[in-house]
């Protein structure tokens, strides 16, 4: 779901990564058990990355992050480390989504971008309008984004993690029927 100019700069050596990063979260064929990969993160490790009341990157919480205070360090995050792939970008950014691995052990995660984002229409160029959505509110793109994704992680038979922080929902131009329509359709899953 990449913006128009992007999906044509991408390269077929990025595409086959990209698709083949993806397969190793998956299992071979329906019923299969998930492919388990040795990581050297163990499951009972610490999480040293602390959420602030401020809003932050949640990716640092999901992946990790060099510290601040020691550059040659790097901050442990809840999933191992660099095994984040996000999905669905950069569309509804106010969810962030992805496969990542615990313990070696793949999993399905959805998570709540915490900063306001501008909202971007790659549609129509000619537009220079544009939009900025706060953080941590479910709008119709978000909703619509999460369901697709809980679909998607089901259909891979992926365990799945969902960090809500959540303070509310927003049916903007579109109407908060939608917001509502699409968080039905998640929870039907």
């Amino acid at each position: 779901m990449e913006s128009h100019m992007m999906s044509q700069l991408m390269t077929l050596t990025e595409s086959t990564r990209s698709y083949s990063g993806c397969l190793t979260y998956m299992p071979k064929c329906k019923g299969s058990p998930l492919p388990i990969l040795e990581t050297g993160d163990p499951i009972d490790r610490e999480v040293e990355f602390v959420p602030t009341k401020a809003p932050y990157d949640p990716r640092w919480m999901l992946n990790g992050r060099q510290n601040p205070d020691d550059k040659n360090c790097w901050q442990k995050g809840f999933f191992d480390h660099k095994s984040v792939h996000k999905i669905l970008q950069p569309w509804a950014q106010t969810v962030v989504t992805g496969r990542a691995r615990l313990g070696g052990i793949p999993v399905g995660v959805i998570c709540v971008e915490t900063r306001t984002v501008e909202m971007t229409i790659p549609a129509d160029p000619a537009n220079l309008d544009s939009e900025t959505k706060a953080g941590q509110v479910w709008f119709p793109d978000s909703a619509y984004k999460t369901a697709q994704a809980m679909k998607d992680f089901n259909g891979e038979e992926l365990p799945l993690m969902i960090f809500a922080k959540w303070r509310g929902f927003s049916g903007g131009m579109k109407g908060t029927e939608s917001v509502v329509d699409f968080v039905d359709q998640a929870l039907r899953l």
